[in-house]
């Protein structure tokens, strides 16, 4: 079982509150669609409801994560801001932050999550500069109950983003506005970040996903063949796994290309295939 090394210090302790649709905002509901209010929308969007805690295949490597995601999930009434997971590409990230989203929302159907990349959050703000729409897009993100914003490390060395996240951070955390982050790298690592906006990360509970061992990736294979209708026997299987470096995302692009040919193939064939997914 993965230690608790990566579990820092816990925040203060700030309870959701009672949701109300921000304005402008695009944001989950829990049947699943997407709703609009006012007048004109930012182009963002609620969790993505494929994700969930009961389909992310755990394991000794992300075991400390998935029990941390159950712990802000139920705890929130007191919740632990913010909560920042980190790790390589292709470990998780992205359907775990959704996972966490989706979860809150089921037990609590009217609370407004709203989930955006870092990449989309900088287009949007320098979109309202030119635009003169500051005001939509900062009662956009700081009138969601649950922000959930993946890939923090490209905030790295803007300045400006920076001070505007923070005070979006803030914002949401003074009242009680639970904040779910993923970054490739722990906080202490990213380049270029202002301390303030460094420490605020750091308040946390800050925990690593870590690369899914032999037995975790086979198991995610199987899910994802399964899921697209793609043969896949035990060869093919220790063919793909023997080479230790590939990420889930590689992987699945491994079997989406088996698919497309028409399932396993022979040795030579499958090694083409492997070969344009290998580091």
């Amino acid at each position: 079982m993965a230690g608790w090394y990566c579990l820092w210090a816990f925040a203060a302790a700030y309870p959701l509150q009672g949701a109300s649709i921000a304005a402008g905002a695009v944001l989950a509901t829990a049947s699943g669609g997407l709703i609009k209010s006012g007048i004109k929308a930012l182009d963002t969007v609620g969790t993505d409801r494929k994700y969930t805690l009961d389909n992310f295949i755990f394991g000794d490597c992300n075991e400390l994560a998935l029990d941390t995601a159950k712990l802000v999930v139920e705890n929130t009434e007191k919740c632990y801001n913010p909560l920042l997971i980190y790790g390589k590409n292709g470990v998780g990230k992205t359907h775990l932050i959704h996972a966490i989203g989706n979860k809150i929302l089921e037990k609590n159907p009217e609370a407004n999550i709203l989930y955006v990349t870092t990449e989309k959050f900088i287009d949007q703000f320098i979109d309202a500069i030119k635009n003169d729409e500051l005001n939509l897009f900062r009662d956009t993100y700081r009138n969601a109950d649950v922000l959930l914003i993946d890939d923090i490390q490209f905030i790295s060395g803007k300045e400006r983003i920076q001070s505007e996240f923070l005070s979006t951070f803030m914002a949401l955390k003074e009242i009680g506005k639970q904040i779910i982050i993923s970054s490739n790298k722990p906080p202490k690592d990213i380049d270029i970040l202002d301390d303030r906006l460094k420490s605020r990360l750091e308040s946390g509970i800050f925990v690593e996903l870590l690369m899914p061992d032999y037995d975790t990736k086979a198991e995610i294979m199987k899910k994802y063949a399964e899921k697209i209708k793609c043969d896949l026997d035990s060869k093919t299987i220790s063919s793909i796994l023997k080479y230790d470096n590939l990420n889930i995302q590689e992987i699945e692009g491994i079997l989406n290309q088996l698919k497309l040919v028409g399932g396993t193939k022979t040795t030579d064939e499958l090694e083409k295939i492997i070969d344009f997914y290998k580091k």
